[in-house]
């Protein structure tokens, strides 16, 4: 019964994803992407190349595939006119755009790209760019240490050029990894840090960002009013600023905040406060986390039905944006509400595809806990044989990790050339998009997920009848 109610379920989220889809497309404004556009057909040599590059920059959180065919477009007019520089920004943009789609391969691989021209040149400003990026990079893999390497890289080439708003950027990562370490008073040393150079230059909304970083880890330390006071001064710069991208981050973190606090009335109100903001932007990363959010928010106030719509709008979301990593965390997650409830095979399900995914795109932190919800929702199954299975797992990858990304970096960084993914001279704009149109891509894919679920349910029923 819970399959159907489930096939059901996602069969009319997909449905109605898909009206949503093609209104979102016909009627969504954005602002400055609708400027930069209109600007874009008018203007001729470098200055076409800014606004390629500026309108990658503005798409590539909020609608990848959109943002991939402008870097793609900045590195043909750069090829064209022999601009080096360009080229390096145009691939190292592509890193980026790959980095918020999950794919860290291809991200590492465009970084080492970018990184070489920038050698080539003698731009310290643009290595150390790329090199902070590959810190970021091997933080996703886990690897915290290799991470450390390059921030502090980064952070020395720009002492050396004197950029302390760069700086102010690098600082802000080391205190990151601190962060993830769990050692949150070395994290918030670095913030801080961080903090005083963003306030000496007047980067207001880089001040914001780094009050948003205090209040994560003083959240996570369970230290809650330090953080509240972190995230309202957060709220109140972005709200001056204008900035409503990181004003929609800060009201999300806010209700994460209430959340943890058991406070769910606050939480709900932050949190649709954010889904409001990310609606008039179009940000379909935000809105694919606000909707987890809520999802949690339903699931701890027993409202089930409400957890799971939220739930697959945010899994529908995700995987139209082709975040796999996103999508592994948002399984993951609804494992951990069903284990909570004691509903542990449907708990397994989520657990297996999450780790599924995990393992395609070399996410081992998510792969990690995987391991572990396995082997414990399997021993609270009596099911020791599949517990002792995926506790081996977890202590082999926690083992092995640090090794494995290593082992990983340097196979990469000695065969940039020869890279399965692409040559230097192939386009940027044609990685993982031979030709088909986003609106063709997604009918194509709606369609087989109906014409799975139709014939899904229909075995359901046939088995049914036969049983009975």
């Amino acid at each position: 019964m819970f399959l159907e109610k489930f096939a059901l379920k996602l069969f009319w989220v997909l449905v109605m994803n898909l009206f949503g889809f093609f209104a979102m497309d016909a009627f969504a404004i954005n602002e400055p992407a609708d400027s930069l556009g209109s600007a874009l057909v008018k203007a001729s040599g470098n200055d076409k190349i800014e606004i390629l590059h500026a309108l990658t920059r503005e798409l590539w959180s909020m609608d990848p595939k959109e943002a991939m065919k402008y870097a793609g477009m900045a590195y043909d007019v750069s090829l064209a006119d022999h601009d080096s520089v360009n080229m390096a920004m145009a691939l190292k943009n592509t890193g980026i755009i790959f980095y918020f789609t999950g794919e860290n391969k291809n991200a590492l691989a465009f970084y080492n790209k970018a990184l070489k021209i920038y050698t080539s040149l003698s731009d310290k400003k643009g290595i150390s760019s790329c090199v902070n990026n590959m810190g970021i990079i091997y933080k996703d893999l886990g690897d915290y240490d290799k991470a450390l390497t390059y921030y502090q890289k980064s952070a020395e080439t720009d002492y050396q050029l004197h950029d302390e708003e760069a700086l102010a950027s690098t600082l802000g990562n080391i205190g990151e990894i601190y962060h993830l370490q769990g050692l949150y008073d070395d994290a918030v040393s670095y913030y801080k840090k961080s903090l005083q150079l963003e306030i000496k230059y007047k980067n207001y909304d880089g001040v914001g960002e780094c009050l948003l970083n205090i209040g994560a880890a003083y959240q996570e330390n369970e230290m809650y009013t330090e953080s509240m006071k972190n995230y309202d001064y957060a709220l109140a710069i972005f709200k001056e600023t204008g900035n409503s991208n990181r004003l929609a981050l800060a009201c999300h973190n806010t209700g994460q905040l209430y959340y943890s606090m058991n406070d769910y009335f606050k939480s709900y109100l932050y949190a649709c406060k954010a889904m409001k903001l990310w609606n008039e932007l179009d940000h379909k990363q935000g809105k694919a986390a606000t909707f987890n959010l809520l999802a949690v928010i339903y699931e701890a106030t027993g409202h089930e039905e409400k957890a799971n719509e939220y739930f697959f709008k945010a899994i529908t979301l995700d995987l139209e944006l082709g975040n796999k990593k996103k999508t592994a965390i948002v399984l993951s997650d609804k494992g951990k509400m069903l284990m909570k409830a004691e509903e542990y095979e449907q708990a397994i399900n989520y657990f297996l595809n999450s780790m599924e995914l995990a393992r395609d795109i070399d996410a081992w932190p998510e792969l990690l806990d995987n391991y572990e919800y396995l082997s414990e929702t399997y021993y609270k199954l009596k099911d020791t044989a599949h517990g002792l299975y995926y506790d081996d797992l977890y202590k082999i990858l926690a083992d092995s990790m640090k090794n494995e990304a290593m082992e990983f970096a340097g196979t990469h960084i000695q065969n940039s050339d020869t890279s399965k993914t692409r040559n230097m001279d192939e386009k940027p704009g044609n990685i993982n998009n031979p030709g088909i149109s986003k609106t063709v891509y997604y009918i194509i894919f709606s369609a087989v997920f109906v014409i799975f679920l139709i014939v899904f349910i229909f075995l359901l029923t046939q088995k049914r009848k036969g049983n009975t």
